[in-house]
């Protein structure tokens, strides 16, 4: 009886061993002044909002000014067992002060005082919350601001999954592959197996449906899918894992000999369309050429192959292709607008900068009033105040040739940190040292800090005056700093900005959508856009706008810019501003990843006795067998019947990819 009571007390005792809690946990990076937030794997995870924050400053954060104290925001999802909360923030200089606060569920709320740091404001510091003991819930997020602003960066929760068995991990990262991939699992503690499918319908934790990984043969991924997997020893389970793996043919690239300033040519164009893939046989080619309301195709004969166009044309073209074993889908559609005409002479595009680290001596730039909607120009007919120019500024500003703003080049001051601002159009400078509210055009130090996005520019030794524009009397002046609010929210008078003239080398840009690529075109409107990528062929700076908020990307050959919310967008270059717009995408009427050229179609695939019928379809189409391997290459047009030998077959074509048997 005693043997017995031991042998059942040893049983729970290893049971409990068994079953370790395993410390986890998730980042949440916010990305609007809205609380909304991208979680590790960049999934959006956007918190509910009680209370927005001020604005969104990029690398800072949500920032909570005074007039904002009291932000409020609260996490998705609910957590068991978190052992700590840490908040990532920073102050606006050296001036902000506050509290952070948490509240985990229903439990006391912890507070973390922001105490000005006598330097280094904008430097990241994290700000940990630990419970006494493991709490579950909610986790609410509040900041209370008592000076300047306080920025929020992340918040990481951790906490305790009680599991006792680890997550396993993917060896080929999720996402889209161009060729076959090969899968093996990792993380895996001695007695512990991995289930795995690719059917959505399978319950890992139930006891059929599914396949378990034999520890050492890799797992072939030839078509496109999601692997679900989880981990077991047993009786335990870990979290279920997924993966997303997409194979597909890469799209083609059209390239052509055109302006560094932008795609400007003239006369004729040799346009040339080429593709990554050697085998001409396997590959499916399509190209159409639009030139104002006339669209044409071309015959596309080898890989590369060149082609001339003699006006303004958008070029758009896809590729399908089987490689290695694999049934990729349809590229997405790579598209290339080239304008005839001669090059665009501008004064340049300029930018919203709100750091003094971000303008040196050299550095051209505009003063602008954006909620007026002005570029400082040259004095008034009195001489006394500097005249408001119509432009169109929302952060970024694209100067005309004969647009009457004033650009001012910043040369190195009498002092350190300070300036002279001189328009070399017109010989004279920007001159705050008057006790009244006229502007000067002697050579005279002026002093330029941030606070925010606005821009404050004074004399340097005043401590009254600023530039500022006067919304009744229509001029830039210097005015009295007590017309000057943090929020702009005077009607009388508006605080300034300061936009630097970029510069640096060719820049091309491509808007990434849900289920296409396309060439970013100004003033377009892009459904499902995921993402811009920009492609430069030097290190430069450049200004991605979205709703008035100014993110400054530095990149070196290529840069990708997450652009998930709906909105309107601005990319700065220096030759050119392209506005877009992100709106919510209902769906394709194709199969994802395969974007018909000839309009819509309903294409149906299917099998019969002795063939495959496809119902509905023009162009190239691609047959291959179960294993992958390429089988026949026909051109459709209409109705087609393609006679084939008993078995299992993928048929590719521009409007559908389908598996069929045929008997």
């Amino acid at each position: 009886m005693k043997r017995k009571a031991f042998l059942v007390i040893f049983a729970i005792f290893s049971c409990i061993i068994g079953a370790q809690a395993i410390t986890r946990s998730v980042t949440y990076t916010f990305n609007s002044k809205n609380w909304a937030a991208t979680d590790d794997d960049g999934n959006a995870a956007n918190w509910s909002v009680t209370k927005a924050g001020t604005s969104f400053i990029n690398e800072l954060g949500v920032q909570v000014t005074t007039s904002n104290s009291g932000a409020k925001a609260t996490s998705p999802v609910a957590f068991s067992d978190i052992s700590s909360v840490v908040v990532r923030h920073c102050t606006n200089k050296s001036a902000g002060k506050g509290t952070i606060k948490i509240k985990i569920g229903d439990n006391e709320a912890m507070s973390y005082d922001v105490v000005a740091p006598s330097e280094n404001g904008r430097t990241l510091r994290d700000a940990v919350f630990t419970p006494e003991t493991l709490q579950s819930g909610k986790v609410a997020l509040t900041v209370n601001v008592t000076a300047n602003s306080v920025y929020i960066y992340s918040v990481t929760i951790n906490y305790e999954d009680a599991t006792g068995v680890y997550d396993p991990e993917f060896s080929v990262a999720p996402g889209t592959y161009d060729e076959a991939q090969n899968l093996t699992f990792s993380n895996l503690e001695e007695g512990v197996s991995v289930r795995y499918t690719s059917d959505a319908s399978v319950n890992l934790k139930g006891n059929s449906g599914f396949e378990v990984w034999d520890g050492v043969s890799a797992i072939p991924i030839k078509l496109s899918q999601t692997i679900r997997a989880i981990a077991t020893d047993g009786t335990n389970f870990s979290n279920e894992v997924t993966a997303e793996y997409v194979l597909k043919a890469e799209a083609p690239s059209i390239t052509a000999a055109v302006d560094s300033k932008g795609n400007f040519y003239t006369e004729t164009l040799d346009v040339t369309i080429s593709s990554k893939y050697s085998d001409f046989s396997k590959l499916i080619m399509e190209c159409k050429v639009t030139e104002g309301e006339s669209t044409r195709d071309i015959s596309v004969t080898s890989n590369p192959f060149t082609f001339q166009i003699t006006g303004t044309a958008t070029i758009s073209a896809l590729v399908a292709y089987n490689a290695d074993g694999a049934i990729l889908e349809v590229s997405d559609a790579c598209e290339a607008t080239f304008t005839r005409q001669n090059s665009q002479t501008i004064k340049g595009v300029f930018s919203r900068v709100d750091n003094t680290g971000d303008i040196n001596a050299g550095d051209e730039v505009i003063v602008v009033t954006e909620k007026g909607g002005k570029v400082m120009g040259l004095p008034t007919s009195d001489g006394n105040k500097r005249k408001g120019v119509d432009e169109d500024v929302n952060g970024a500003c694209r100067l005309a040739e004969n647009s009457e703003a004033s650009v001012y080049l910043l040369k190195e001051g009498s002092t350190y940190g300070k300036y002279y601002m001189y328009d070399s159009a017109t010989g004279e400078y920007v001159d705050l040292s008057s006790t009244g509210t006229s502007i000067g055009i002697n050579q005279k130090d002026v002093s330029i800090t941030f606070d925010g996005i606005y821009a404050i520019i004074k004399d340097s030794n005043s401590a009254t005056r600023m530039l500022l524009w006067s919304a009744s009397a229509e001029t830039f002046g210097n005015y009295s700093q007590d017309n000057y609010n943090e929020n702009d929210g005077y009607t009388s008078y508006n605080n300034v900005q300061l936009y630097k003239k970029l510069t640096g080398n060719n820049v091309t840009a491509t808007v990434e959508c849900e289920y296409n690529t396309e060439e970013l075109k100004d003033g377009h409107s892009y459904p499902g856009a995921e993402y811009v990528i920009l492609t430069c062929d030097g290190v430069s700076t450049y200004s991605l706008v979205h709703d008035g908020s100014v993110t400054n990307v530095v990149f070196e050959n290529d840069a990708m810019i997450d652009v998930l919310d709906q909105g309107s967008y601005t990319i700065a270059t220096p030759n050119a501003l392209y506005t877009f717009e992100v709106t919510a995408s209902e769906g394709p009427s194709t199969p994802t990843g395969i974007e018909t050229m000839n309009g819509e179609r309903s294409t149906t695939i299917y099998g019969t006795e002795g063939a495959v019928v496809i119902a509905n379809a023009t162009g190239n189409i691609l047959i291959f067998d179960a294993m992958g391997r390429f089988v026949k290459k026909i051109i459709a047009n209409g109705d087609t019947v393609v006679d084939m030998p008993a078995g299992y077959y993928v048929v590719c074509t521009l409007g559908a990819t389908e598996a069929v048997l045929v008997k």
